[in-house]
């Protein structure tokens, strides 16, 4: 089931609501990105709006909020709860960024950017909306970042042992090195002035209940079907411990659009 299933929109944004890992990513991206003292801020990969929301809480009252995501469900849901006028939700792909009107002193995207298929695009984009001295924050799974220590967690052990045995072949998530990163803003015009590396601290529960969703539950066994999957995921839970507390990293990288 892909991002563009209406349930997947609604399952997803039940979680991020419900858990805790979107809220802490988003604390840091706004403050990172300094939202607060922005006075056009663009939610690259909005989803449901989780990221939308932490940004409308600490924005000025005249600055104003464009939202943007590929998949026509996850806008539908963030159009639904975005009663704040400051805000203007669309159905955008990320590469096509540049046809928004207007330009922006500040760029967020959570939990997104490397899921856009056309990063280059992206970067270009970016480099004709953005005013000189734009903020643009993003973050990377640190599983993703061959930089980053990412041990494998007792639960995704589990997970990969019980979609092996259902047959599946298990797809190599592509890596996302920094230096690819750092060349994009470099050739767009960017500096980076803030690169580090944090460590959420979740219970093997939260996990588990990220991979029932099924966009994210497809991405891991994407030629097997729902029911096999579902099945496997749940034997994988049944074996571990729930309350364990487990260590996600993530990667914070901060732009700034350099002096014309």
């Amino acid at each position: 089931m892909s991002w563009k299933s209406p349930f997947n929109a609604s399952v997803y944004d039940l979680f991020t609501r419900e858990h805790g890992i979107y809220r802490w990513l988003n604390r840091r991206l706004v403050h990172h990105a300094r939202v607060h003292e922005a006075s056009r801020v663009l939610d690259l990969g909005c989803g449901t709006g989780a990221t939308s929301r932490a940004c409308l809480r600490v924005m000025h009252r005249d600055a104003e909020l464009v939202a943007i995501d590929a998949a026509a469900p996850m806008v539908e849901v963030a159009r639904h709860d975005a009663r704040d006028p400051r805000i203007d939700v669309r159905v955008l792909a990320g590469e096509r960024v540049a046809d928004l009107p207007g330009v922006f002193d500040c760029v967020v995207s959570n939990a997104a950017l490397w899921l856009v298929g056309d990063l280059e695009a992206v970067f270009a984009g970016l480099e004709r909306c953005t005013t000189p001295g734009a903020r643009v924050a993003f973050n990377l799974p640190g599983a993703r970042v061959p930089e980053v220590e990412s041990p494998i967690h007792p639960f995704q052990a589990a997970f990969q042992d019980e979609l092996r045995a259902e047959g599946a072949e298990l797809p190599a998530a592509p890596p996302l090195p920094l230096d690819r990163f750092r060349r994009l803003a470099d050739d767009h015009g960017f500096d980076v002035v803030h690169e580090d590396t944090e460590v959420y601290r979740a219970r093997q529960a939260e996990l588990i209940e990220l991979m029932r969703i099924p966009a994210m539950l497809d991405r891991a066994a994407p030629h097997l079907p729902a029911r096999r999957a579902e099945a496997a995921l749940g034997r994988a839970a049944s074996r571990c411990d729930p309350t364990r507390s487990v260590a996600v990293p993530w990667c914070m990288v901060v732009l700034e659009r350099a002096a014309a």
